[in-house]
């Protein structure tokens, strides 16, 4: 994930759980948009394990902050549309 997300961006990651992560992005829509697209491709691509080669697939929720809204706010929303 970090790989995709870079900081130069605007953009931050985080480990909420064990399984859930979150991507603070500063700027427009569309940006944050290629943002979510980069790291659904970065996430998913095959991992070659020597023996095996194994996938993993993820489920996002994309939200932006409104006027008033606190952190919390913006995390519920990205989950109800996750």
């Amino acid at each position: 994930m970090r790989s995709s997300v870079r900081s130069v961006d605007g953009s931050a990651v985080a480990r909420l759980g064990v399984d859930e992560f979150v991507v603070v992005h500063v700027g427009d829509h569309e940006a944050a948009l290629a943002l979510v697209e980069r790291a659904r491709e970065t996430i998913e691509r095959p991992i070659d394990l020597g023996a095996s080669t194994v996938s993993v697939g993820a489920s996002v929720g994309c939200a932006s902050a409104e006027d008033g809204d606190t952190p919390d706010d913006v995390l519920r929303r990205a989950d109800r549309f996750m």
